[in-house]
């Protein structure tokens, strides 16, 4: 029976305020306690090493198709919060069917359904099939309950194995891809937990993206010679990977030390996660590819050569024992989500080659104190800095013009100066900032906000330009150390939408 949109609703805020204790969970427990990202999971869920990358995956993947999290009530966040690790799992394990029951009626392109639906064991694919569709086998929305498939024997017939053909096949334990197939779609294999073992006879051509992203036990992958396009993260988050080999006689992909590069050399593509350490990247690199260290969680030093220009979307993400990476003067991009979730790494120095610092580029490095920013920047993406939970002190330097959306939310920032610059400080650009006691908004500024600073109790006094043309609802929301406001006096009589809950201001 479908849902009705009330319920759709009702679904996704709840999914939403799971996803959000989860992460703001996983942040705290980062920053007070020095363990790894699986010990974590074990202390949130009390499960066995298998059943841990289950969660893994399933959060994961939630996290990916729930949408962008949004702040909810903060009393309702509270009683989650309160909740014992194995209670909220199961909340979140109801979530899961949840969510799949939402985005079956609102996205059906995300959540497609298997076609398989036979016995199920091993299964022998018939001879004479070309092509393996999109999502024969796939087990997502069979959160938490045994594997469908255990056992698969793909045909020489076999041309082409389609997008998350056997997505989440979590049972599955090998895999031999004949000499016959010449693709391997997008995701075809991710979250394929079990994986051990995966053979790609010589003849596959493509590889596509994170097609065998979050196979945790895999332990090699090896690329035949035929092979001439690999996709982003076609290995990323792969826990147990040790080595990325190339066989002689490919005319597109080398291997160094264990690392995957293009031929010449010129943009490194993957990095084995197993392996543990500091990693000098080779001179002559000029590019690291998105997802190249993505999950490499062994990997605690960086050093990027002053040949690098550009530095891929999450290249370094999940990197949690990453603590020292210096970006050389040479890099004029960082991608989104370049270095998310790189929770050991405590400061950053961003060069003046660099003209703008990417949405989430930092976000979720809890253990991030100093952030040094450049003349050269002229715009802070959305959530750059978000839930750096460490960071106090920076300076937003003369020259950016714009603070988007969530910026520094949730840091413990003291006081801020925006240089005159500004024109647009973004929504939440600076929300639950708890320890903000001070911020100098010039004449200049055009634009703050929906929540831009909402939930910043130790604000006490705000002087809002007359150049402001648009405040959001609820900008300075919860500020309730807030006595004294100077504010155009076109503004005045929408006070209540914009200062809501400041208790002790009157306007």
């Amino acid at each position: 029976m479908a849902m009705t949109k009330a319920e759709r609703k009702k679904y996704r805020r709840n999914a939403e305020r799971i996803l959000q204790i989860y992460r703001e969970r996983e942040a705290n427990i980062y920053r007070e306690a020095d363990i790894q990202e699986a010990a974590y999971y074990k202390y949130l869920s009390g499960l066995s090493r298998e059943e841990m990358n289950i969660i893994k995956s399933d959060m994961r993947i939630c996290l990916a198709v729930s949408g962008a999290i949004r702040s909810s009530c903060q009393e309702e966040r509270d009683s989650y919060m309160d909740m014992k690790p194995l209670e909220l799992a199961a909340v979140y394990k109801e979530m899961q069917t949840v969510v799949y029951q939402w985005l079956k009626e609102d996205d059906p392109e995300r959540c497609i359904q298997a076609k398989y639906t036979g016995p199920r064991g091993d299964v022998v694919i018939q001879e004479g099939t070309e092509e393996i569709e999109e999502g024969t086998f796939v087990e997502f929305g069979r959160m938490w309950t045994e594997g469908l498939l255990t056992g698969v024997t793909i045909p020489g017939s076999v041309r082409k194995i389609g997008d998350r053909a056997f997505w989440y096949c979590r049972a599955l334990t090998e895999v031999t891809i004949p000499a016959g197939v010449e693709i391997i779609g997008d995701r075809a294999f991710e979250d394929c937990a079990g994986l051990t073992s995966v053979t790609i006879s010589e003849g596959v051509v493509e590889i596509g993206d994170k097609a065998f992203r979050g196979c945790y036990n895999l332990t090699e992958a090896v690329i035949p010679a035929s092979v001439r396009k690999i996709g982003s993260g076609a290995f990323s988050d792969c826990e147990h990977l040790k080595a990325i080999r190339v066989e002689a006689g490919n005319r597109f992909y080398s291997a160094v030390g264990g690392m995957l590069l293009n031929r010449d050399g010129s943009v490194l593509l993957g990095y084995p996660s197993r392996k543990i350490g500091s990693l000098a990247i080779p001179e002559g690199v000029t590019e690291i590819g998105g997802k190249a260290f993505y999950g490499c969680s062994g990997l605690a030093e960086a050093v990027i050569p002053g040949s690098v220009r550009k530095i891929g979307e999450r290249a370094f993400g999940k990197c949690g024992n990453l603590a020292s990476v210096t970006i050389p003067a040479s890099v004029t991009e960082i991608g989104d989500f370049a270095f998310t979730y790189c929770c050991s790494l405590t400061d950053v120095t961003i060069p003046a080659s660099v003209t703008e610092i990417s949405d989430y580029a930092f976000a979720c490095c809890v253990r991030l104190t100093s952030a040094v920013i450049p003349g050269s920047v002229r715009r802070i993406g959305k959530g750059a800095f978000e839930l750096c939970r460490c960071l106090a002190g920076v300076t937003i330097p003369e020259g950016v013009g714009e603070i988007d959306d969530k910026a520094f939310c949730y840091s413990v920032l003291t006081s801020v100066a925006i240089p005159e610059s500004v024109r647009r400080i973004g929504k939440r650009a600076f929300e639950r900032c708890v320890r903000l006691a001070s911020v100098t908004i010039p004449e200049g500024v055009r634009e703050i906000g929906s929540g831009a600073f909402s939930g910043c109790r130790n604000l006490t006094k705000m002087i809002i330009p007359e150049s402001v043309e648009i405040i959001g609802e609820r900008a300075f929301e919860g500020c309730t150390g807030l006595v004294e406001v100077i504010i155009p006096e076109r503004f005045r009589e929408r006070g209540g939408d914009i200062f809501p809950g400041c208790e002790n201001l009157n306007l």
